[in-house]
């Protein structure tokens, strides 16, 4: 499932106004025929369908982490963290 829309931000609230909706169905799952350390799955008979959806925004808290060097910063949405790829830990 893919959830695409826009947001907004309002001071320390985030606020998502989603409008489509990406989903899989008909679904068939098939393993492969030839088994090894990582097998492959294939899905049979499936269709993507777009939908635009109309939706009441979602709002959520929003925070700023600086690091201590004021070089890079992180957010948290809800108390959970969020990076930029380049600044994710371990990159």
């Amino acid at each position: 499932v893919e959830i695409k829309g826009s947001f907004k931000i309002n001071d320390l609230t985030i606020i998502f106004l989603p409008d489509s909706i990406t989903e899989i169905t008909g679904i068939e799952i098939e393993r492969s025929r030839i088994s090894t350390l990582s097998d492959s799955w294939s899905l049979i008979d499936s269709k993507l369908i777009k939908s635009r959806i109309k939706s009441e925004p979602q709002e959520a808290s929003l925070e700023k982490i600086i690091d201590a060097d004021k070089k890079k910063y992180h957010i948290l949405i809800d108390k959970r963290e969020f990076f930029k790829i380049k600044d994710a830990p371990g990159k």
